[in-house]
């Protein structure tokens, strides 16, 4: 039997990724915000989970930090091909 869909922890999961990517950037959540249009304290809450992205909004964040929101599809063509 899988385990049930959890959307609260894959969000939290997600969040940190971002997070992670930003730092291992060394960009701030001012130079994330300013990629994106948005003021540093709207990513200081989202990265403290004190508010919600919207979809188009959490495809820019990740954009601006350089994570993938999908993986490739399975029949990709990988880098050794």
């Amino acid at each position: 039997m899988s385990a049930r869909p959890n959307p609260i922890s894959d969000v939290r999961r997600f969040r940190e990724r971002l997070k992670s990517a930003r730092l291992s950037l060394n960009l701030t959540q001012g130079d994330v915000a300013s990629r994106m249009g948005k003021d540093a304290r709207t990513i200081r809450r989202w990265e403290n989970n004190e508010g919600d992205p919207s979809l188009p909004e959490a495809a820019l964040w990740a954009h601006a930090v350089g994570v993938q929101m999908l993986p490739p599809p399975a029949d990709a063509p990988t880098a050794a091909e």
